[in-house]
């Protein structure tokens, strides 16, 4: 923060005291500016020339959009791809779209897509207050999904921008990239939130004996491939989601009173990827991590 200061004194900076969580401190600093379009960039992401104008430029086009989000690429290998547009899924995850496949720097292809990560994405802020901003019970991870689902239940939609690169050190806030207990404990939460919250009551109930279900597989290959301290990780994610239940029951009111697009429509348009299209992607990570132990 001084250095901020002492390097760039025309940079207003926000202190805040205390770790809030990612949703929570953005809402802050989004509250404390007045201007038509918020960029959300990570520290752990190195910025390539025309980032910025080519989200812009983006937005532009598309006046329908609340949100264009980045192509990441690994930051220790840059010809490889870490998020090409995210995925959100009917069980309240989201995937990045492209994981591991090798990058085509000549992609021009901008597309809508259910979510922008929030790592390097540039928004219109009336349309991030209008869906009430990060859900603040979120400390980290998922919190972009949720924003994203909002918009497009309230009849925005949101864009993937190829042209707008960013470097990414991923898993460098926590460590071991998806194998993270924290980042597992955090996940878990935050998925069940995320579908009892944005789901209609016919989809969620529908739904939810298959989220057990793949709670039950997830639980038992974390065990079956000795790693205890991540299924530890996992069941107090769905604790912590038991005891938030009032506060995901009072946003649920909320999120659907503000509903303008239903699931049906949202699967029509490929926002929520249906159960098969979730495995076969769960399936093609866990061979990634099986080779490289690094997915």
């Amino acid at each position: 923060m001084e250095l901020a200061r002492a390097r760039f004194p025309a940079v207003r900076v926000l202190a805040l005291g205390e770790n809030l969580g990612f949703g929570a401190a953005y809402n802050r600093a989004i509250g404390a500016v007045e201007c038509g379009q918020v960029a959300l960039l990570n520290n752990d992401t190195a910025v390539q020339p025309g980032w910025l104008e080519a989200l812009q430029a983006e937005l532009e086009r598309h006046p329908e959009a609340a949100a264009a989000g980045s192509k990441l690429l690994f930051m220790d290998r840059p010809a490889v791809v870490n998020h090409a547009g995210g995925q959100i899924t009917a069980l309240g995850a989201a995937y990045d779209v492209g994981w591991g496949t090798a990058d085509d720097p000549n992609d021009d292809g901008s597309r809508e897509c259910s979510a922008a990560t929030a790592a390097a994405m540039l928004m219109r802020r009336e349309a991030f207050l209008e869906a009430g901003g990060f859900d603040e019970a979120y400390f980290a991870y998922f919190e972009d999904a949720d924003l994203c689902w909002r918009f497009w239940l309230r009849g925005y939609t949101v864009r993937y921008a190829p042209r707008a690169r960013a470097l990414h050190a991923y898993g460098g806030s926590t460590g071991f990239g998806r194998a993270s207990p924290f980042r597992i404990e955090h996940c878990q939460t935050n998925r069940l939130q995320n579908m009892a919250k944005n789901l209609e009551a016919g989809s969620l109930a529908r739904l939810w004996p298959a989220s057990m279900a793949y709670d039950a597989a997830r639980l038992w290959r974390l065990t079956r491939s000795g790693r205890p301290a991540a299924a530890r990780a996992y069941a107090r994610g769905t604790a912590t989601f038991t005891r938030r239940l009032p506060h995901v029951l009072e946003q649920r009111k909320r999120v659907q009173a503000g509903r303008r697009r239903s699931d049906a429509e949202l699967r029509r348009l490929g926002v929520l990827a249906g159960l098969r299209e979730t495995a076969a992607e769960w399936r093609r990570l866990s061979r990634l991590e099986g080779a490289s132990g690094r997915a």
